[in-house]
């Protein structure tokens, strides 16, 4: 059977940013921020569609995201930094 998963390779020196690990019996598990996941949206928009990701981020704003942490967070991928700078503009 096939799981629908893909696996993407993140680089060694962006990996931490934005992880956290939840703590649960007998486990660590490593999760993204919200903030790490919309950038990651983005930054994965050539395989996902450029819908998801403004859609994350409209869903973020609605609950309270601030525009300056994600931007802030953005700051260590500077191939996306534009493309959501320039979405939040439009946004708000």
């Amino acid at each position: 059977t096939q799981a629908p998963v893909q696996w993407h390779h993140f680089a060694t020196n962006t990996f931490d940013v934005g992880r956290d690990t939840l703590q649960a019996p007998g486990a660590s598990i490593g999760i993204y921020s919200p903030e790490r996941s919309i950038i990651d949206a983005f930054r994965l928009q050539h395989h996902e569609g450029p819908e998801l990701a403004r859609d994350a981020l409209k869903t973020w704003l609605r609950r309270g995201g601030q525009p300056s942490t994600l931007l802030k967070l953005a700051d260590a991928f500077p191939r996306t930094l534009t493309t959501i700078r320039t979405t939040l503009e439009i946004l708000l």
